[in-house]
């Protein structure tokens, strides 16, 4: 059984931090020992792929005609995703049932060591009801990212074999038709605006 570690406990104060300070600016957000890259999707190709969620298999395809927000990081991570996930949150519980209903996040692990299915799963639902979390071993995870052009890199292990991750946070945008698109911005009124423009292209 997932037993919370320091992190996870620690994990629900910073979420509700960045939900009440959603006006908070990146450099803020990424402080600390773990900073992420932020960058525009540009040469990424995207498409589709199939990784394992705690309810099995789930693949791109399966969320045709759906908009999907794909945003890659890990349950260790102590600032970038915390903040990013809570603000995807709160873009999407402020747009109509009937506009999320055709919205699919998901939350893909760079971590799939530590992050199993299980684990995903428990850290997704405090976000938001319908976001996915997903794993697979470590080159099923590597190909997805490299599809969507997603940087990662390990940092060094500590003595108790702890370690961070250093990771692309931008949240990635894929139409009803399956392409990538621009990535999402970062405050949740300007997600919420991106994601009804990508619910009303054909």
């Amino acid at each position: 059984m997932f037993q919370p570690s320091l992190r996870h406990s620690l994990f629900i104060a910073q979420m509700s931090i960045a939900l009440i300070c959603a006006s908070v600016t990146p450099a803020q957000a990424h402080a600390g020992h773990h900073h992420s890259h932020e960058h525009q999707v540009t040469k990424a190709t995207g498409g589709d792929f199939t990784l394992q969620s705690a309810n099995g298999p789930v693949s791109l395809s399966n969320f045709r005609q759906k908009v999907v927000a794909i945003y890659f990081g890990y349950t260790h991570c102590t600032d970038a995703c915390p903040f990013d996930l809570a603000r995807l949150s709160k873009a999407l519980k402020s747009m109509k049932p009937e506009e999320v209903a055709d919205i699919q996040p998901l939350f893909i692990t760079v971590d799939p060591e530590r992050d199993n299915a299980s684990i995903m799963a428990s850290y997704s639902a405090k976000f938001h009801p319908k976001l996915i979390g997903l794993t697979g071993t470590p080159a099923e995870v590597s190909a997805v990212a490299k599809a969507y052009g997603a940087d990662y890199e390990f940092g060094a292990v500590d003595d108790k074999g702890n370690y961070d991750i250093e990771h692309s946070s931008i949240t990635y945008l894929v139409g009803k038709n399956g392409a990538l698109l621009p990535g999402l911005p970062r405050s949740p009124a300007r997600i919420a605006t991106a994601l009804r423009k990508a619910l009303k292209a054909h």
